[in-house]
């Protein structure tokens, strides 16, 4: 085994019985510091955590106050190293991108002008990796000088920020495999539609803390971001998302993975213009689940 990386591991949790062990798998004596964050889970996380070498962290909290909290981890967990790696539990690490991140570091480390790497992931969905249907390439900062990078002050889907001047790439992927099935999706998709409803308006505040939507940037993120707003202003989104995601971006070719999660894509967007329809009579509440 090598030496292990000097890079600290942070997933934050709540109730990944299911899901956490395989993310543990693709890091187990890779990395030198491991950090579980767990939002007052109800299943069996934390006996999952006493099978590998982490630190586990019990908080207070739900999806609801995710950003906060990873916030909050950035900024108080006791480090050990200067670079942080952010991992979900339904994610894993491929050797690919293991490799890729030990050559960044054998040779001192990343630059100095560098505080963020971007690496992109596969999607699995029911079985296969959807790649047309799924919006790929989807980019994510995860790599991050954690004493410099924030995430943005959004209620829902934050993002990292980081300036594309300090940000650079890595090319290998990682994998998003929710292990809890199909039905995990649909569970929780009420939910966080609701979350995405109230969220909306946070596009489009002038706000240094949130991510710029720069159309002709080079950072993925500040175009994806651009692109939103201007998808938001259009009628009919939900079937011109279905007929883009299935025809126009080839998900038609990936069978019934294809076929569904270009549906559950519009059926998302339909959740979404219903509750943005109905924001002035009722204030939604996420529990969490």
């Amino acid at each position: 085994m090598a030496q292990p990386l000097p890079i600290s591991i942070v997933i934050h949790v709540k109730n990944e019985e299911i899901n956490l062990p395989h993310a543990l798998r693709s890091i187990e004596g890779r990395f030198g510091q491991v950090f579980v964050v767990d939002a007052a889970s109800t299943d069996r996380t934390k006996e999952v955590c006493n099978g590998f070498n982490v630190t586990f962290v019990q908080i207070e909290g739900d999806r609801s106050t995710l950003v906060k909290q990873r916030n909050w981890a950035l900024e108080n967990l006791p480090f050990t190293n200067d670079w942080a790696y952010i991992l979900d539990a339904d994610e894993r690490f491929t050797d690919d991108l293991y490799d890729e991140i030990c050559a960044l570091f054998a040779n001192g480390g990343p630059p100095d002008d560098a505080d963020a790497y971007m690496v992109r992931y596969k999607e699995i969905i029911l079985g296969r990796w959807v790649k047309h249907a799924a919006f790929y390439p989807n980019w994510g900062i995860r790599l991050i000088r954690h004493k410099v990078v924030r995430h943005e002050l959004r209620s829902v889907n934050s993002s990292l920020k980081s300036t594309s001047e300090r940000t650079r790439r890595l090319q290998s992927h990682f994998i998003h495999d929710d292990k809890r099935g199909y039905i995990a999706y649909i569970r929780r998709l009420g939910g966080v539609s609701a979350l995405e409803a109230k969220s909306l308006s946070e596009i489009y505040a002038d706000d240094e803390s949130q991510v710029k939507g720069r159309l002709l940037s080079a950072n993925p993120l500040e175009r994806r971001r651009a692109l939103k707003k201007l998808f938001y202003s259009l009628p009919g989104r939900p079937l011109i998302v279905f007929c883009y995601l299935y025809f126009f971006r080839g998900g038609i070719l990936e069978g019934r993975p294809g076929f569904y999660t270009a549906y559950m894509r519009m059926t998302h967007e339909v959740f979404l213009g219903a509750l943005r329809y109905d924001t002035n009579k009722k204030e939604y509440e996420y529990d969490g689940r």
